[in-house]
């Protein structure tokens, strides 16, 4: 189960972040209730709140879908950008 949620959030983050950001996208952010800040304010909480559990780290580290070494850089300069880093 820890594999399939480290993937996930991988996945989700990779798409809201990474070097391909401006291909997810959707129509009507209103109908839909979509707001990327936010998503990806909840998906780095998420982070934050598993890493001291060191499965969780190791199944991050290990997905090889999405996960690469400039992911969580790439969260960085969005979260800085989006006022989420204190």
């Amino acid at each position: 189960m820890v594999d399939r949620i480290a993937a996930m959030l991988n996945y989700f983050l990779l798409h809201l972040v990474g070097p391909r950001k401006e291909r997810f996208k959707v129509k009507d952010k209103k109908e839909f209730d979509f707001e990327p800040a936010q998503t990806m304010l909840e998906i780095s909480h998420i982070y934050i709140n598993l890493s001291t559990d060191d499965s969780f780290c190791l199944a991050v580290s290990q997905d090889g879908r999405s996960y690469s070494d400039q992911l969580f850089g790439f969260a960085e300069n969005i979260l800085i950008t989006i006022g989420g880093v204190s």
